[in-house]
């Protein structure tokens, strides 16, 4: 999957920060335009992508060592409109946290990846 990445995010080599090519894009599914129908307001959006600042690409690759999540209740949301973590692979890391015997309790939304923006009732 490392060669899809170039695509979607620009890595600076020179302190191996990352950042999205297209924010609106990967964290709102360039779904703006109104509330209904999923869609945000473009306010909403650079309020938003106004916060955004540069990610360690460690934070993609270095493994945790830390497993709270296995021990605590833990809510998976799947996000049908979520273009940086596309369904497929939402259900792929579930599949395995589900093999690994994590319980896990689903909901899905039709949504994109930026859920606590976009649907933040539903979410608190």
């Amino acid at each position: 999957m490392d060669h899809l990445w170039p695509q979607f995010v620009e890595t600076n080599p020179a302190d191996g920060s990352t950042f999205p090519k297209d924010p609106t894009l990967l964290f709102f599914s360039g779904n703006v335009g109104g509330e209904d129908g999923g869609g945000v307001t473009q306010e909403v959006v650079d309020k938003s992508l106004s916060h955004l600042v540069r990610c360690p690409m460690s934070a993609f690759t270095t493994e945790t060592v830390g497993t709270a999540w296995r021990n605590v209740p833990v809510t998976y949301i799947f996000t049908s409109q979520d273009y940086s973590v596309p369904r497929v692979y939402q259900n792929l890391m579930v599949e395995r946290v589900r093999r690994d015997g994590v319980i896990l309790r689903t909901e899905g939304y039709e949504a994109s990846h930026s859920i606590f923006i976009t649907k933040r009732e539903e979410m608190v």
